[in-house]
Parts: C-alpha cells; sequence; structure tokens
C-alpha cells in the first residue's frame, strides 16, 4: 500500500487531515480497538531528537497527526498537497460532536484539579447526548501502582471507547505508552492544552494567527514564564534542522543512531562560520538580476536501447490511492490495469506536482538479458525556473522510505570515475503485497559540472549568479531498481554497467 507517513527531521507523521484523522479515530473506536493517538507540533518533533522513548512512542503510534503548521508545511513543501492540521482542541471538539449519535463512551484523564469535572459539564452542555463516563485528576507526578490501580479499575468498569489525555508533551506521551497494555480496549488521545482551552483556563488564538503559523506566540504572551525556554529553544531548533533535511546537507533516519540523537552533533558537523557563508551566498545570489543560459551541457534524449539491455516506456497512474508504474513496450497504454485511472507517460503524479511546469523529463526503462531492470530518468530545470528540485521529494512523495544514503565511485575508463549518491529504498506501492529493498543512484550535472553533492551544485549556482551574472540550468540523472537478491550490494553491478552507458550517452555529441 501506498506509504501515508511523512517523516519531519526523523520522526514519523501521518500525511491525513482532520476529517480523515477524526473518522480513523471514531472507526477504531466503534470497533473496540486500542491504541495510542499522538497529536503532534514542533515541540514534541524537537522533544524527541535526543529521547529515543518519545521517538519511539510517536513513531510506532496508532496515529500521529499534525498538530503545528510547521510540520503542514513541511509535508507541502515536499509534495503532500493532502496533509493538513489536526489541531488538538478541534480535533477534540469535532470527535465530541460526531459522537453524540453513536454508541462511543469517553473519558477525561488530566488537568489540574476540577478541570476534567468543567470539561466534562462543559461538553454535556455543549452536546446533549454524549456518553462521558468519567474523569480522573492525577497528580503533578507519575502515577504510584495504587493510583494505576484505581485507574485502570476505573477504565474496566466504565469501559469507555476514547480516553482523552490532557498533559503536557512528553507527559502524556510516556502515560499513554504505560496504560495501553493495562486495558483492554480504548483509543488513547494525547491532546494536551486542550482541556484547559475547552474550560476557558487559556484563550485560544485568533484563527489568522492559527493559519499563519503563530498560534506560539499567543501562547507565549499568556503564560510567558513557562514556555519563554521552551519556544526559544523549539522555534530556531526546529526551523535549523527543517533546513538541513529540506536541502540535503543532513538525512534524519527515524531509527535514529546515538550520534544522530544529539542536537549539538546534528549542528555541529557542519562548520558555523562554512554554513553561514553558504547561506549569505545563496541568499545573495537569489536578489541579482541575472540572465538564464539556455544550453544544455548534456544530450537529455535516452537512446532506445544499449549494448545487451532494451528498452521500455514509462507510464504512471495519477490516482493518489494507486500511483501505480507501468512498463510497457506498448505505445498505446491509456488505463491502469489496477484502478481504471487514466495514465501519463513519463509523469509520476509527485513529478507532476513538485516540479515546476518547465521542468524538461526524459524517462525510460532498461532491462538486460537477466531480466535485470533499471528506471533512468533525466530532469532538467526549465528557462524561467532554473532551480532543479531535490530528487529525494519526489522519491519519497511517490511512496516510497529512504532507509540509507552514500556516495560511492564508479571507474568509467581513462582514469576517470563518477561520483554517485546512493539511496537504499523501501518500496511501498499499492500493488506489492510487501515492502520491496530498492537502490536510487543520481548525481547531478550543470555548466560542465558534475557532483553528487547538493552542497556543490548549491553554491556553483550561487557563486556563478553573482561573480558571472548568469543562471545555469541544471539536470540530474538517476537509476533505480530492485535489490531481487538479499545479498546484493547497494549499487548492483548490472546496475553499474548501465551507468556507464548511460554516461557515454549523456557526452555524446557534445
Amino acid at each position: 500500500m501506498t506509504s501515508n507517513k511523512l517523516n519531519v527531521i526523523g520522526i514519523l507523521v501521518d500525511r491525513t487531515d482532520m476529517g480523515r484523522a477524526c473518522e480513523a479515530i471514531c472507526d477504531s473506536a466503534a470497533s473496540g480497538g486500542k491504541g495510542i493517538v499522538c497529536v503532534t507540533g514542533a515541540h514534541g518533533v524537537i522533544e524527541a531528537q535526543s529521547n529515543s522513548e518519545l521517538r519511539d512512542i510517536l513513531n510506532t503510534a496508532m496515529l500521529n497527526v499534525p498538530d503545528g503548521m510547521p510540520l503542514v508545511w513541511s509535508g507541502k513543501l515536499r509534495g503532500f498537497k493532502d496533509i493538513g492540521r489536526v489541531y488538538g482542541p478541534e480535533l477534540m471538539d469535532n470527535i465530541c460532536r460526531m459522537t453524540v449519535a453513536m454508541d462511543i463512551k469517553h473519558f477525561f484523564y488530566g488537568g489540574k484539579p476540577g478541570i476534567a469535572e468543567e470539561l466534562k459539564s462543559a461538553f454535556e452542555t455543549k452536546y446533549p447526548g454524549i456518553k462521558i463516563t468519567g474523569t480522573f485528576t492525577p497528580p503533578f507526578r507519575p502515577l504510584n501502582d495504587e493510583e494505576m490501580k484505581k485507574l485502570t479499575d476505573t477504565l474496566d468498569r466504565t469501559k469507555p471507547d476514547i480516553i482523552w489525555v490532557g498533559l503536557s508533551t512528553p507527559k502524556q506521551e510516556f502515560f499513554m505508552k504505560s496504560l495501553l497494555p493495562r486495558i483492554s480496549r480504548g483509543v488513547l488521545l494525547g491532546v494536551g492544552a486542550a482541556f484547559d482551552i475547552h474550560t476557558g483556563h487559556i484563550n485560544d488564538a485568533p484563527q489568522w494567527m492559527k493559519n499563519a503559523g503563530l498560534q506560539w506566540f499567543h501562547r507565549l504572551c499568556q503564560e510567558p514564564s513557562r514556555l519563554a525556554g521552551r519556544y526559544l529553544k523549539i522555534v530556531p531548533t526546529f526551523a535549523w534542522l527543517s533546513f538541513l533535511q529540506l536541502t540535503g546537507l543532513r538525512r534524519f533516519p527515524t531509527d535514529f543512531s546515538a550520534e544522530t540523537r544529539d542536537i549539538r552533533t546534528l549542528c555541529g558537523q557542519l562548520t558555523p562560520l562554512w554554513l553561514l557563508l553558504l547561506a549569505a551566498t545563496i541568499a545573495l545570489s537569489f536578489s541579482v538580476n541575472v540572465k538564464v543560459i539556455d544550453a544544455v551541457t548534456i544530450n537529455t534524449v535516452l537512446p532506445s536501447h544499449f549494448e545487451g539491455w532494451t528498452d521500455s516506456d514509462v507510464y504512471y497512474c495519477h490516482n493518489k490511492d494507486c500511483m501505480r508504474p507501468l512498463i510497457s513496450g506498448s505505445k498505446n497504454v491509456t488505463v491502469c490495469p489496477e484502478c481504471g485511472a487514466a495514465l501519463a507517460k513519463n509523469w509520476s503524479l509527485a513529478e507532476k506536482n513538485i516540479l515546476p511546469q518547465d521542468t524538461v523529463l526524459s524517462k525510460k526503462a532498461y532491462t538486460d538479458a537477466l531480466g535485470h531492470l533499471c528506471m533512468v530518468t533525466i530532469v532538467t530545470s526549465g528557462k524561467e525556473h532554473t532551480s532543479i528540485h531535490r530528487p529525494q521529494m519526489c522519491l519519497v512523495a511517490q511512496g516510497n522510505e529512504i532507509t540509507k544514503e552514500q556516495k560511492t565511485k564508479i571507474e568509467l575508463g581513462n582514469n576517470r570515475t563518477l561520483e554517485l549518491s546512493i539511496l537504499n529504498i523501501r518500496r511501498l506501492l499499492m500493488h506489492h503485497s510487501s515492502a520491496q529493498q530498492g537502490f536510487y543512484a543520481y548525481w547531478f550535472v550543470g555548466d560542465n559540472i558534475e557532483t553528487a553533492s547538493h552542497i556543490k551544485r548549491m553554491w556553483h549556482s550561487a557563486t556563478s549568479r553573482i561573480f558571472r551574472g548568469h543562471a545555469i540550468r541544471w539536470s540530474y540523472i538517476s537509476i533505480s531498481g530492485i535489490n531481487s537478491d538479499a545479498g546484493e550490494t547497494s549499487f548492483p553491478t548490472y546496475a553499474q554497467e548501465l551507468t556507464r552507458e548511460i554516461y557515454r550517452s549523456l557526452h555524446s555529441n557534445k
């Protein structure tokens, strides 16, 4: 099935919106299911960078929905247009309203003394007929054994379908993890300050501030002494780590190593002075009016065959629930055999949504005599939109998970080598019964410069705009396939042979 998770600096967030989240939670509660639903903003994501237990809770939750606009923006920047904010207090209100006519019971856990009872009264007044079976106000510390038994006995007796937890992050996530194995049913939802907002003890931000991602500032003005230190850490750290992820300067696996858990290690691996110079140069470069060099320095037309390889055209289903690729020698394929939707040649739905309209794309599938299949793509920036988007953005949006990245060099002959970035990927596509391991190799070409480094490409683009007065049209070339044998290397020998053929084709007649 298509992956529905978004990697936000190593934390898996569901690509969902308010409507779909409410439906999924109500369906689970109505069927007697149990699990943890985390409502996560930038605070939770940053806390999880240095807390492996919190990271594991978020990454294994039944749902981990985007509570803050920065997480939504992160998804939209990577081409996920259907992601939307699932704000905790609004999620709570919507589900309470939806379940009035359903046989779903609620339980409120959390808040200061008296808050849970106020909340129960408020919702019973707002939504007559809602079924709230009880409340529990915890002490300002973890529950001891006696208190936990009292709570679980109450839950066993009242049998709620949804247990709302109103603590702060990460306390509520740790509590939900400890409670889950002790109950037989119930969806646990951690909604933080929702208890205080719905009872009027905290004023909610106006809608325009929510849309602008400034709700944190509204909260800060109300509770400066408690929240100032938190936001001084969260806001710049989240912005910095997101910059590293979106630009490809740093990869954030979901199974962090000990090294990647330490924020100081993350931020310290690149020299601050070099980064400052790079950022200043890039910012300056886009303030300069320059002409675009129309010429492309490589041959961007893929040949119909290489020696030992035969080609096929590539089609994609543009149904977002399918996105099936179809490799066919036929020139008249128009309909997806899986879902019946129309097919588009060469352009996947992710590429259509992410790449600028004037991008030039060439794509073919090549098969050798042993049946090894490789997909080859050449993406060239247009004349107006000269930026070349990161290939990983399209790759992930097509339903793949990147598990590792490394650099390698292959011999081209005559004492020449070509450096490639190699991504290990898990293909999570609907037409596969299970995830498949694959490889994705790429490099960039522009103005007679060939590199596998995002930093070198960005630096060369920026300096060309400033010192040479023109913008460069870049291409990136990718070669991908499936590792059918678990013993295969990250970049199999047959793919290296095809890469050499592709390289010669790119530079023919140029």
